[in-house]
C-alpha cells in the first residue's frame, strides 16, 4: 500500500469520505440528550429512545469501520 501512490490515494479518499459521513451522522443523536441537559433535568429520554440511540451508535461504528476493511481488500489485491 505504501509503495503504490494510486492505492494510497484511493485509501485516503475512502477514509476521508466515510469518516466525514460518520462525523456528520454522529452529530444527530446528540440533540435529544442535549435537550434533556439544557432543560435542567425536567425532561427524560424513554427506554425505547435509549435503545434507538444505542442501535444508531452501533450503525455509526459499523459505517466508520467500512473504509478500513475496504483498504485491507485493496492491499490484498495489490499483493497478488
Amino acid at each position: 500500500m505504501k509503495a503504490d501512490p494510486a492505492l494510497r490515494k484511493r485509501a485516503n479518499d475512502l477514509v476521508a469520505f466515510w469518516c466525514t459521513g460518520v462525523a456528520v451522522l454522529g452529530a444527530a443523536p446528540l440533540v435529544p440528550p442535549g435537550i434533556v441537559v439544557l432543560s435542567g433535568g425536567g425532561k427524560t429520554i424513554s427506554a425505547w429512545g435509549l435503545v434507538a440511540f444505542a442501535g444508531y451508535a452501533l450503525t455509526i461504528g459499523i459505517v466508520g469501520g467500512y473504509p478500513f476493511e475496504k483498504i485491507k481488500q485493496l492491499g490484498a489485491s495489490a499483493e497478488r
